[in-house]
């Protein structure tokens, strides 16, 4: 695990967002709060193999933001240890961010509701 600040995330990802809707969206969200974020460390060929079984799903929601370009960011991403981040808004939205294992780098992320409210 790994625990950063929310100013420290919004960062990165604020940076990284010019011309990319879900970190646009993420980096809304990361300004909107305060505290910090506990991520989990995953390989690359984890999250791939993850994901595209779940894009695969032609029951997957609609709402969704950022999945057209999920598996080509990791894909681009050369090394193999990522660090994912969830947050979750009042508006019931769950931002889920990628970045390298030194957390210096927006590698991939996406937006989507909690359904399960």
């Amino acid at each position: 695990m790994t625990q950063e600040s929310v100013a420290r995330l919004a960062e990165i990802v604020c940076e990284a967002a010019i011309d990319w809707p879900a970190a646009e969206l993420c980096c809304a969200a990361l300004r909107s709060t305060s505290g910090s974020l506990v991520g989990e460390r995953a390989s690359k060929a984890h999250l791939v193999r993850t994901y595209t079984v779940r894009l695969a799903n032609p029951d997957r929601t609609p709402d969704l933001i950022g999945l057209e370009r999920l598996l080509a960011d990791f894909d681009a991403y050369p090394r193999q240890d990522l660090v994912g981040f969830v947050h979750t808004s009042e508006a019931r939205r769950i931002y889920t961010m990628f970045f390298d294992d030194a957390v210096a780098q927006l590698v991939a992320c996406f937006v989507g509701m909690d359904r399960t409210v």
